[in-house]
Formats: structure tokens, sequence, C-alpha cells
């Protein structure tokens, strides 16, 4: 994912259910992806945030498993 993609937000079910207002955030922009690595263990411990705007003006941090690219 790359800053200006859009995304919608995405969560299995197999995980747990989510009630629908917290599934159902629209269409939302990444603003930023930030890669980080622990310094302690950067081989074991490292990952992706995405960083996300949704329509609502709700802004947050996402793995990249929880979002889906708009085509």
């Amino acid at each position: 994912m790359n800053p200006g993609d859009l995304v919608t937000y995405y969560w299995p079910s197999f995980l747990s259910r989510l009630p629908d207002s917290e599934m159902d955030k629209g269409v939302g922009i990444v603003v930023e992806v930030r890669v980080w690595k622990d310094s302690g263990a950067p081989e074991r411990n490292c990952g992706v945030d995405v960083f996300v705007q949704w329509p609502s003006g709700e802004y947050g941090s996402y793995q990249e498993d929880e979002l889906r690219l708009v085509t």
C-alpha cells in the first residue's frame, strides 16, 4: 500500500464478530505507510503500520491485512 491509495476496512469473521458500525467505515485514503523494526530483534519483531483517514474524520493506524485496496 502507498499514500493516496483508497481502501476499505476488512476484518475476517473467523477472528471474531465486530459490530457493523466498526466494520463499515466507507472508503478511506492511505495517508502514510510506516515500516518499522525493533532494534533489539529486527529479524523477529517488525511490521508495517498503515495510517488511514476515513470519511467520518476518523484517523487511525491499521495492519495491512485489515485493509483492502479499492480497485
